[in-house]
């Protein structure tokens, strides 16, 4: 019977994919002249990037790493709150008309457009090493507007009712101390795109909206605790979602 003991270790952070896909727009992007166009707007993906901790197995009296992370996704709770409380800052800092998120997801052409991107075999963006990709739901996640080309995103927009569509990447990491040693405190990233009617490409990106880094830490050294990194950081992230602004 083989025995393991795990310890759980800190990770390098690596910059999240969605930040790669968009890196030929750099760090910030805005059409101004066409984000003042909107009124109405949705979130309909939302892709969450979470830090997972590394492991050292113990077995037969030899010692391996293994990386965290993972390329299957997975859906948790925390991430609908997320979806729902960026709905909510979109509203209150940019004066939009948001899609109410709860009825959203049950729309006939959200629908459709769900089906289209998130079920079967998709070419997702792979999600960076020693990370898991969460989701929310019943929700696309933020691939899926690529994946809807803009001839999709010009039905979904018809069909939802408004001029512009959102998705975002929140990437939740521990900041790491010089050599690893010290507290590890968690932070969150934000990056977004804004699609509007008629336009192909985004009219507004952001790679690197940063929350507030937490003075809770979620371990020392070697080892920090998951479950205060995505309690820790999703608070970062409204956090980050208050500084989105035209």
């Amino acid at each position: 019977m083989k025995n393991q003991i795990k310890i759980k270790l800190a990770l390098i952070l690596i910059a999240p994919a969605f930040m790669v896909a968009c890196g030929s727009m750099g760090v910030r992007d805005i059409k101004k002249d066409e984000v003042a166009k909107i009124k109405s707007a949705a979130v309909v993906g939302i892709t969450i990037e979470q830090a997972a901790s590394s492991s050292i197995s113990l077995d037969a009296g030899k010692v391996s790493g293994e990386a965290g992370g993972s390329i299957i996704g997975k859906q948790e709770s925390y991430a609908e709150d997320l979806f729902v409380t960026l709905s909510e800052n979109l509203k209150r800092n940019l004066g939009w008309k948001m899609s109410d998120t709860k009825s959203l997801v049950n729309q006939p052409g959200y629908l459709k457009a769900y089906k289209s991107t998130m079920e079967g075999w998709q070419n997702k963006m792979p999600v960076a090493s020693g990370y898991f990709r969460v989701t929310a739901k019943s929700v696309m996640d933020a691939d899926a507007i690529r994946i809807l080309k803009p001839e999709g995103r010009e039905i979904l927009m018809k069909e939802l009712k408004v001029d512009a569509l959102v998705v975002a990447v929140i990437n939740l990491s521990n900041e790491i101390p010089t050599l690893g040693i010290g507290s590890h405190y968690p932070y969150a990233t934000v990056s977004f795109q804004v699609y509007s009617r008629g336009q192909e490409n985004p009219i507004w990106f952001d790679g690197q909206v940063l929350g507030e880094k937490s003075k809770v830490s979620s371990g020392k050294t070697a080892f920090f605790d998951e479950s205060i990194l995505v309690r820790e950081g999703a608070m970062s992230a409204k956090d980050a979602f208050t500084k989105i602004k035209f």
